[in-house]
């Protein structure tokens, strides 16, 4: 696993990150790289802004909070 994919992800998401309100953990955006890796998803995996976005969401759904874009059957956009 890149730890500079880990890293960009908890500079936006992690504590004092740009978007701190999420929380997330090292431990948990890996957890959730893994999960983003093994899901059926054309997307490819390019450790960009849209991957770290659905990291970001993938942690948010293991917290029991609503995603901010990505669904959990795969697919992207809007939350409803």
């Amino acid at each position: 696993m890149n730890s500079e994919f880990i890293n960009y992800c908890l500079s936006f998401y992690g504590k004092k990150g740009i978007y701190d309100e999420v929380g997330a953990s090292r431990e948990e955006i890996e957890k959730a790289v893994e999960i983003r890796l093994a899901l059926p998803i054309s997307i490819p995996f390019d450790e960009d802004s849209i991957d770290r976005e659905m990291i970001r969401d993938i942690v948010l759904m293991m917290k029991g909070r609503k995603p901010w874009g990505f669904h959990p059957d795969g697919t992207w956009g809007e939350s409803a």
